[in-house]
């Protein structure tokens, strides 16, 4: 049921909105893997990577923003999916790697605001 995967995205997003990131990871986890088709899919893996980027597990995060880019190429937010690995890259210190992601978001927005 459509419903499921809506009710356990608004319960990771209760989670988050208590600053418990481990246990809204765990819910935003289940919509993507249970659902990967719901219409809310995307939006949980995006959610699931700020999370990790919260717990400072920046390479998990950045690969759930790159699972948005290569499975959603549509997705309305996917300019942030980009944005956000140059922050979490940056963040963590990996700067030669953030400024390859600001390079490639160039290249991919060109002509567009990203």
């Amino acid at each position: 049921s459509q419903i499921v995967a809506d009710a356990l995205y608004q319960i990771g997003r209760g989670f988050a909105m208590e600053e418990n990131f481990v246990r809204a990871i765990e819910f935003f986890e289940r919509v993507h893997t249970e659902f990967p088709d719901s219409p809310i899919a995307a939006d949980a893996l995006s959610q699931s990577a700020s999370a990790f980027s919260r717990v400072n597990k920046p390479r998990e995060a950045v690969a759930r923003y790159q699972k948005i880019i290569e499975k959603y190429p549509e997705y309305v937010n996917l300019n942030r999916a980009y944005l956000n690995i140059v922050d979490v890259l940056r963040d963590a210190g990996s700067n030669a790697e953030a400024l390859k992601w600001t390079q490639r978001t160039q290249e991919a927005f060109r002509g567009k605001l990203p």
